[in-house]
């Protein structure tokens, strides 16, 4: 993409990943906050050295599944992206993102897993963090 260099307008505290179901291990958690981090930096300051950031992202996995159909063997990942205003300000919005990753089933290895679901989330989190900025420019 184009990356317009402007003086930061905002300043996030990206908190840590949660995962209500227990779908995604510690990894995948870390390595959500990390490419959330990533996605974000462009458009502001984060984890300002104060904690006081203008807003405060939470991410949740909300799903991480595997599924088969006769072709293929998919993993799909679900994401949501909770931005609060800071200091102790209620939810200001909500942005989300889902994706799938396919392989085909005469391909497909169990240790695939990992690799696809690395990509599902990271297309996730794509989704809903360009969600987030673009909806933070409307304001």
């Amino acid at each position: 993409g184009i990356r317009v260099h402007t003086a930061p307008k905002a300043s996030f505290e990206i908190k840590a990943v949660g995962d209500p179901e227990h779908h995604a291990g510690p990894a995948l958690r870390s390595h959500m906050r990390d490419f959330l981090v990533d996605q974000l930096r462009p458009f502001g300051e984060i984890d300002p050295s104060d904690h006081r950031g203008m807003y405060a992202v939470d991410g949740v996995i909300k799903n991480l599944s595997q599924a088969t159909n006769r072709r293929d063997v998919e993993v799909s990942c679900a994401v949501q992206l909770i931005v609060s205003r800071q200091p102790g300000g209620g939810v200001f919005m909500l942005t989300s993102g889902e994706a799938t990753v396919q392989k085909p089933k005469l391909q497909w290895r169990p240790q695939l897993r990992p690799s696809m679901e690395l990509e599902a989330l990271e297309a996730a989190v794509r989704g809903a963090s360009e969600d987030l900025v673009s909806q933070l420019a409307r304001q």
